[in-house]
């Protein structure tokens, strides 16, 4: 699932889909189409976005950090990706933010970052924590 990150005209952290026809990102959290192990997962970047005060991308201006959430999860094993794109090509206390989601979520296996900085087309994946599973290497 792909969920748009924006901010409320009170500040708070809105996770969802955008509004028909817009970019005006509609909460989401719990919506029942999507895996229920998503919504704790959102609700705890919810309060680390807000603890650190990372800044969400505004289109009009080009600036902003968080853009999107992507979570993935394995049907079978119940293991779950998560991918944070951000407009740049870091996170602050990367280290910090996988311990504070690992500490949360055990069955997170995985969380990248993907760079997504504005006007560039090209986009680079880099793992911030992964765990090598089934004989896989790093």
């Amino acid at each position: 699932a792909q969920y748009p990150i924006a901010l409320s005209p009170n500040g708070d952290y809105l996770f969802g889909f955008y509004g028909a026809k817009t970019h005006r990102v509609v909460e989401a959290i719990d919506c029942p189409l999507q895996n229920p192990a998503f919504a704790p997962i959102l609700r705890s970047l919810r309060a680390y976005f807000g603890e650190h005060r990372l800044t969400v991308w505004d289109e009009t201006s080009g600036q902003g950090l968080l853009r999107h959430v992507y979570l993935r999860a394995g049907e079978e094993s119940g293991e779950i990706l998560l991918t944070l794109v951000v407009n740049g090509s870091s996170l602050p206390d990367e280290a910090g933010f996988v311990s504070y989601l690992r500490a949360r979520h055990p069955a997170l296996v995985g969380i990248l970052l993907k760079e997504h900085a504005a006007g560039v087309g090209v986009h680079q994946n880099r793992a911030l924590r992964r765990r090598p599973r089934h004989g896989l290497r790093r």
